[in-house]
């Protein structure tokens, strides 16, 4: 981010305010770091990568778990809360997304997210 240190291409990136964020121009004020983007419609996901067909010698047992689920973890750890921490837990989320900023669209995206972290926070987080 430092300009003697930027590249000479163009590039994006979803770094947005904090220290040493020199970036200033047209873009910078309205850039956003999280995704999908509803601000930048051009940022895709990468599409997945193709798996090698795989050789194995014996018996493959595949479980019907997620390759992938990041929300899985964040619920168990909401849910290690005691109620007092869970209240105060989903009151700062509940601030943090009434800001200027934030629109029903957006809004909506992160109520998505946060009730597949748990139901019972999605709601709270809603009052």
């Amino acid at each position: 981010m430092l300009p003697i240190n930027a590249p000479k291409c163009p590039f994006k990136d979803n770094h947005v305010d904090g220290s040493m964020h020199f970036r200033t121009g047209s873009r910078a004020y309205r850039e956003v770091n999280y995704f999908p983007s509803t601000v930048d419609k051009e940022v895709r996901e990468a599409n997945a990568s193709p798996r090698e067909s795989e050789i194995v010698s014996g018996k493959k047992v595949r479980e019907n778990a997620p390759l992938f689920d990041d929300y899985i973890q964040a619920g168990n750890r909401w849910r290690s809360f005691d109620s007092a921490r869970q209240q105060r837990f989903a009151d700062r989320v509940a601030l943090t997304l009434s800001g200027d900023r934030i629109t029903s669209e957006l809004l909506q995206i992160w109520l998505g997210y946060w009730d597949r972290v748990d139901e019972d926070l999605g709601e709270l987080i809603r009052e």
